[in-house]
Formats: C-alpha cells, sequence, structure tokens
C-alpha cells in the first residue's frame, strides 16, 4: 500500500488544513473580542450601580444608627425602672424585716437573736429595739 498523493489531493489537504486555521484564528479573534466586550459590560454595569449601592449602604446606615440609639435609650429607661423597682422592694423588705423585728421584741426575743434570725447588724438591732420602746 503505497501513500502517495497527487498534486491535486495535496492541494486539497493543504486548503482544507489552511482553512480550519483560518477558522480557528476567526474563532479565537471573535472569542477575544466577545471578552473584551463583556469585561466593558461589567466595568458599565459596575459603574451603573455603583451610586445605587452607596445610596443603599448609607441608609442602611443610618437605619442602624438611629435603631442602636433607640435601642440605648430603652435600655437606659428599663435601667432606670430596675433601679426604681429595686428601691421599692429594698424599702417594703426593710418596713417588713422593721415590722418582724418589733414583733420579735414584743414576744421577748433578745436583740442578739432578732439580729441572727433576720441578718441585720447588732447596732441596727438595738436601734430597733430603741425604737420599740417608744
Amino acid at each position: 500500500m503505497n501513500m502517495t498523493l497527487t498534486l491535486p489531493a495535496m492541494i486539497a489537504v493543504t486548503a482544507l488544513v489552511s482553512g480550519l486555521v483560518f477558522v480557528l484564528i476567526g474563532v479565537l479573534m471573535g472569542w477575544r473580542e466577545v471578552v473584551r466586550q463583556s469585561a466593558r459590560m461589567k466595568q458599565d454595569l459596575i459603574a451603573e450601580i455603583s451610586p445605587c449601592l452607596t445610596e443603599h449602604a448609607q441608609k442602611i446606615e443610618t437605619i442602624l444608627t438611629t435603631h442602636q440609639s433607640q435601642r440605648q435609650t430603652g435600655d437606659d429607661a428599663m435601667r432606670q425602672d430596675l433601679s426604681a423597682i429595686r428601691a421599692d422592694v429594698e424599702w417594703l423588705a426593710g418596713e417588713r424585716m422593721i415590722e418582724q423585728a418589733l414583733d420579735m421584741f414584743r414576744d421577748g426575743v433578745s436583740a442578739k437573736d432578732v439580729g441572727k434570725e433576720l441578718g441585720l447588724p447588732l447596732e441596727t438591732v438595738r436601734s430597733l429595739q430603741l425604737l420599740r420602746a417608744h
């Protein structure tokens, strides 16, 4: 099997290969242009939406700042309310302890035992004992 090509066959093969090369070059150049256009479109899109994104980011920042300020104000008000409630509870507890101490003195319990029972310092118990006498 001898593979010899005739001149017309060689010209046909050369033309076919040359045509494929030119098609490949055309495809590559077309692809290159598509990539360039894509990059331009991307830049244009970024330039177009960038001001909108900046505006929205500023709005979000303003909303977050306002929310944080309102939250802080609410927290401060809640702390004040809790302090007032704590003071009321302490006052009521103190009133109740005074009543208990006076009742214990009426029942003849010693100042030392009243202090232990109510968890009060001895000086406070003695002051209450003097109050009982009046």
